[in-house]
């Protein structure tokens, strides 16, 4: 398991660790090259009751449907904690960060890398 990335150590010990180990498990499972915290819980303005909305960004020779956002959730769903998995193909990430009504624009604004960076997409960002 990775050291607890500087995002998490805001969280309670308990579940900045279970949070790294879900990030973890899902990077191992399907490959991911980063697996980042988006959303309410990143932008800091979520309720006790928010869930925990991941990203996990996968190589593009992934097939398309070979990840859906239901078997990720069974698949990390004995850590406890309540997410929402949005797997996506690095391409089709990168190739919708610059639409400003697009969840990889969210991300990329707002997200906080668990597992691995956001660095492979921030070169490809529209300047304007």
């Amino acid at each position: 398991m990775q050291e607890v990335s500087l995002p998490l150590r805001r969280l309670g010990s308990d579940t900045a660790r279970r949070l790294q180990s879900v990030a973890d498990h899902l990077a191992r499972h399907t490959g991911a090259e980063a697996v980042v915290l988006f959303g309410s819980r990143a932008r800091g303005d979520a309720s006790p009751s928010s869930d925990w909305d991941l990203c996990a960004i996968l190589p593009d020779d992934v097939l398309p449907g070979r990840y859906n956002a239901v078997d990720l959730w069974r698949e990390v769903s004995e850590f406890d904690l309540p997410v929402q998995i949005y797997p996506i193909r690095r391409s089709v990430f990168i190739s919708r960060a610059s639409d400003v009504n697009s969840v990889s624009h969210d991300i990329l604004r707002d997200g906080q890398p668990i597992v691995g960076s956001l660095d492979f997409a921030r070169f490809h960002e529209d300047p304007a």
